[in-house]
């Protein structure tokens, strides 16, 4: 199966931020810095090690507020529509963008788009870019070559696949998740997936 690739979550940067040119921000308190987390597994991180470490560096508060779980698209909305919207938040890739890129900034000139190795994974709406990863996950299928070989030298296959890279939709995959499942005694095992679990003693 081949790998993809997906950006997970991505940081905005909106135009409700009143910044000087020079970067600092012009007030404090209600109108300093309000993120919107994501990850509520992060929130402990944010507040206990992040607030403090930026508002001494930079003098500026920080607030951050984490959405519900399950939650955070509803949320960002509604905070958007409010007179004092996230200055940060969060997007889940191209989908999430969708409905929050008419409130970003151009970040084209921003440090930490510059520091991009890859610019294309950038998201760009109206010809500006819109979003910068900072994190990127991967998502695919680990599979016992020596046993899809196996299959693929068999008779009888109700498929023209000649090896697993040739699998590159769902239609696919289940077609030959079926056979396989079909030939499973001639192949020599009891079933085609095994735990995804990648902890000692799962198998």
């Amino acid at each position: 199966m081949k790998r993809t690739l997906s950006l997970a979550m991505i940081a905005l940067l909106t135009l409700s931020s009143s910044v000087y040119a020079n970067g600092q921000q012009e007030n404090k308190g209600e109108n300093g810095v309000y993120f919107l987390n994501f990850k509520s597994e992060l929130t402990k991180a944010y507040t206990e090690e992040v607030v403090p470490a930026f508002e001494k560096e930079t003098g500026i508060d920080l607030k951050v507020v984490t959405a519900g779980s399950g939650t955070y698209a509803q949320t960002l909305k509604s905070e958007l529509a409010k007179g004092n919207p996230p200055t940060v938040f969060q997007t889940n890739g191209p989908v999430g963008l969708k409905d929050s890129a008419d409130t970003c900034a151009d970040l084209t000139d921003t440090q930490f788009y510059q520091l991009l190795s890859d610019k294309s994974m950038a998201l760009k709406a109206d010809g500006k870019i819109c979003a910068v990863p900072y994190a990127v996950e991967g998502y695919g299928i680990i599979y016992n070559d020596a046993l899809m070989k196996k299959y693929f030298a068999m008779s009888g296959r109700n498929n023209d696949l000649q090896d697993a890279s040739d699998i590159d939709s769902f239609a696919e995959l289940k077609e030959v998740v079926e056979d396989m499942t079909a030939h499973k005694d001639a192949l020599g095992i009891k079933g085609v997936f095994a735990s995804t679990s990648m902890a000692a003693g799962t198998q």
